[in-house]
């Protein structure tokens, strides 16, 4: 149920870009854009 919550309140805000849930998903963004692609690749 909170995940659906917190995917409807992200569908109606319209953003670019929504991470649900938000922890971890969004330090995990950031980290992603910012790390060298070798890093990146040893999280997976």
């Amino acid at each position: 149920k909170t995940g659906s919550r917190l995917l409807v309140k992200a569908i109606e805000k319209e953003p670019v870009k929504a991470y649900v849930p938000q922890w971890p998903w969004l330090p995990m963004g950031i980290a992603m854009k910012v790390l060298p692609l070798r890093l990146v690749n040893k999280l997976g």
